[in-house]
């Protein structure tokens, strides 16, 4: 018998479905089956491939790269997410696009399309193959890894030559040298901004005490009535007449306010003026300064012992306005998460994940109250899971609250003892939460899947998630045109923002390989379209000034949505570039253009705004460039040099207008130098960082 060189393996019959198999659990057979059911996903029943497909499979697979800590590679490895590392056959990366015969004609070798498209259908994303970067203290976010796709290989080789000269760097001398000089202004950037954040409260040690002094009752009053417009229509916190009581009883003894009352007060006031013009030198709305000063006392109060004035409902309502006022003054606004934990934690110690039903006697505005509350934590926490790529750490299935009922506040008080809810198709004061609420169960599981350490995203439950989401989105659409006479353009925005902005992260993964894998160029689109729809919202000067001065989830969204469209604009550039109809079909490339130019002036009025992250200026600058370039037939690195140093020259100058002569009259404490920093005060490498992060100016 001559000796077999490979085994032949035996091929039961498949007869659970995929979700069941890939978690590696009973299914009982059914269509759709029980677990999937439960799981409201997808039940997909499939043949295994043949033994040749499997083999072949087998020879895709690659081990990871050695070095685990070098961003280089995991930008440029294998083992990341670019479009190329997913072949068919090996791809060498070149500089020259892909011509579209290799793009749509398979290699003989390779398995028939068919049982291509069952290998690509049933692949999952690389989100949990790929490396897990650290960046300093965070992990990267997913603007940050679809940042990292091939398509974007040219801007970070200049880029990282501008953190110090690279030993396989292939860029030209001409090339370096304009980066050095970039290197330097990049620096004098980082020092300025570094020194900005020296006054803060809890880097000066010494200071004791806050400056909780109001405005004038005058200006209070507008600022609290845009609070409760805008922002407490949305994010439910507040019994809104509860709240007008004990503002008045404030302003008629200041001395006798319980300390919980007056910090809600000013946070309410703080959240107000983040609507308004501060280019308006009449406007006597409370300073930046200030309002940081309140938003430290906030957190001081309730980072205190845990006494019984700190855990109960208007504790939980101190700390919810708290993060949403951290995220708009960009005060710790991309660290909430962590706190969020917190504020989960001190909910469901109250009991606000178990519906109020459970308790008996409670009184209804008191039940009322805890709903809101419960699912404004709720989505606060999904926002902020979303944002820094962590777990929602809640599920579903661990909390029976139901939503809050369809009331205007004014109906409900202490003495209400019988609640009349009004249909859906009639607005009140709960109608946007309401819509929130019926579209968090589809985020939920999104974010679980996307920050899961164990779990897989195939394409077909991709697909699912964003058809879960786009039903809810649509519903929400449709239902607040008809309210059309009772909400704002900045509602709507609002909304839609909280919304559409989990469309991006859930379909990046594949939208980074479209250049590759046609099969996937939906993703692409619904990134693209989704971007554009946050980026060009319904015309409203208050959200766009939200857009221009606020961080957080704000940031983020804009910061993922800058990425997706970037990059399809380079990969519309380079396939026109490959079947030579660069200068045919400019439609669809000229738009992506125009909205990367707007984008560009969004961040210049941000920073003059006081952000001091200069680099998604600096990154779409480069963008541009090298979309100019490619469209000129020039070579690209020189081009996106030159890009670079100039809009690091340009950010400088706008930082050291509105942050130099704070810098030097910035108080002297003990252990802190007013003025610029040396170099090595703080840890200066970025060898981590990438555009998208914020901590190399922190």
């Amino acid at each position: 018998m001559q000796p077999h060189s490979e085994v032949r393996r035996r091929r039961r019959r498949v007869l659970s479905c995929m979700a069941c198999r890939r978690r590696k659990i009973k299914c009982n057979r059914e269509h759709p089956c029980q677990h999937c059911t439960e799981t409201q996903q997808v039940c997909n029943y499939q043949a295994p491939p043949s033994p040749q497909l499997w083999q072949a499979a087998k020879v895709v697979e690659r081990p990871p790269p050695q070095n685990q800590n070098s961003w280089r590679s995991v930008i440029f490895s294998s083992g990341s997410n670019t479009p190329d590392s997913f072949g068919e056959a090996p791809v060498h990366h070149e500089a020259a696009p892909v011509p579209p015969t290799l793009l749509q004609s398979p290699p003989a070798s390779q398995p028939t399309p068919a049982a291509r498209d069952d290998r690509i259908f049933a692949r999952k994303s690389a989100v949990h193959d790929s490396q897990i970067v650290l960046d300093k203290t965070r992990i990267l976010r997913w603007s940050h890894w679809m940042g990292a796709g091939q398509e974007f290989g040219p801007i970070f080789a200049c880029y990282l030559e501008t953190l110090g000269p690279q030993q396989d760097s292939t860029l030209s001398p001409d090339a370096k040298a304009v980066l050095v000089d970039a290197a330097e202004v990049l620096q004098k950037c980082k020092r300025l901004a570094r020194s900005s954040k020296i006054w803060r409260p809890s880097r000066l040690f010494g200071m004791q005490g806050y400056d909780l002094t109001p405005p004038g009752r005058q200006i209070a009053d507008a600022m609290a009535m845009e609070y409760f417009t805008y922002f407490e229509t949305t994010i439910r916190i507040l019994h809104i007449p509860s709240f007008w009581k004990s503002y008045d009883e404030f302003w008629k003894n200041q001395n006798c306010t319980k300390v919980e009352t007056q910090l809600t007060i000013l946070l309410v006031i703080a959240i107000g003026s983040s609507l308004q013009d501060r280019s308006d030198a009449s406007a006597a709305i409370p300073s930046i300064a200030q309002i940081h000063q309140w938003i430290y006392a906030a957190q001081t109060w309730l980072a205190g012992p845990l006494e019984k004035d700190r855990l109960d409902t208007a504790g939980l309502q101190l700390y919810c306005l708290l993060v949403v006022a951290r995220q708009i003054y960009s005060v710790g606004g991309d660290l909430v998460w962590m706190s969020l934990g917190s504020l989960l934690h001190r909910a469901m110690q109250l009991g606000l994940h178990y519906d109020p039903k459970h308790f008996q006697g409670m009184p209804l505005l008191k039940a009322e109250l805890r709903r809101r509350l419960w699912y404004t934590i709720l989505e606060l926490l999904i926002q902020g899971s979303l944002d820094t790529a962590m777990p929602p750490r809640i599920s579903t299935d661990e909390y029976d609250t139901e939503p809050p009922s369809n009331i205007d506040d004014s109906e409900l008080d202490q003495d209400t003892q019988v609640l009349r809810p009004k249909p859906d198709s009639e607005y009140t004061d709960t109608t946007l939460q309401r819509h929130l609420i019926f579209a968090l169960s589809p985020r939920i599981r999104i974010v679980r899947y996307l920050n899961a350490i164990k779990a897989d995203l195939s394409y077909p439950e991709a697909m699912s998630l964003s058809t879960g989401l786009s039903t809810a989105q649509r519903k929400a659409t449709l239902d607040l045109q008809a309210y059309s006479d009772r909400i704002s353009p900045f509602q709507r925005n609002m909304v839609d923002f909280l919304l559409r902005r989990f469309v991006v992260p859930l379909h990046s993964p594949f939208a980074c390989e479209a250049r590759t894998t046609p099969a996937f160029s939906y993703s692409l689109k619904a990134c693209t379209e989704a971007s554009l729809a946050l980026i060009n919202p319904e015309p409203d000067a208050r959200f766009t000034r939200l857009l221009d001065f606020a961080g957080g989830l704000f940031r983020e969204g804009l910061r993922s949505a800058n990425t997706a469209i970037s990059l399809d604009l380079i990969i519309q550039t380079r396939t026109q570039q490959a079947d030579g109809t660069l200068h045919r079909t400019r439609t669809v490339r000229d738009a992506l253009k125009r909205s990367v130019v707007d984008m560009l002036e969004r961040c210049d009025r941000r920073i003059s705004n006081g952000e001091t992250n200069v680099k998604s200026y600096v990154f779409l600058s480069m963008v541009l460039a090298m979309t100019e370039a490619m469209e000129n037939a020039e070579p690209c690195e020189m081009k996106i040099a030159q890009s670079a140093r100039d809009a690091l020259t340009h950010c400088y100058g706008i930082l050291e207008n509105s942050l130099g002569s704070f810098v030097t009259n910035t108080p002297t404490e003990a252990g802190f130098l007013s003025g610029g920093l040396d170099a090595g005060y703080l840890d200066m490498g970025m060898g981590m960082d990438c555009f998208f992060s914020d901590t190399g100016f922190s």
